[in-house]
């Protein structure tokens, strides 16, 4: 069992990191790294809030057949980018508009 402590996590518990992982800032390494230890990630769905949701992650864990759910601030999303919030406010568009940006891989944000 790997028990998340904030910044220490990966050095507490004596846990490698992949290049690719390595690349990743620190929060989306804690969660790759706490799904690396799963047993079967195939079977596994994680849901996570902005703090902890990058693309870069959602690459990972869909390379390793890992769902993920997760909300995701703005400037974590690369291009294209999607509306600015402000656009999106609902004095401006009407209820229920969403926008969504996908890529070839099949990852998806709405």
């Amino acid at each position: 069992m790997v028990l998340y402590q904030e910044k220490t996590t990966l050095q507490a518990h004596g846990l490698p990191l992949s290049p690719e992982q390595e690349a990743m800032g620190s929060t989306s390494q804690i969660v790759s790294v706490l799904a690396s230890t799963m047993s079967s990630s195939t079977t596994t769905a994680i849901f996570a809030d902005n703090f902890f949701t990058s693309l870069e992650l959602v690459r990972y864990l869909k390379d390793i057949n890992c769902r993920y759910t997760g909300t995701v601030i703005e400037n974590r999303i690369g291009k294209p980018a999607l509306k600015p919030v402000k656009k999106m406010e609902k004095k401006t568009v009407p209820r229920g508009t969403i926008d969504y940006v996908s890529c070839d891989d099949g990852i998806l944000v709405v």
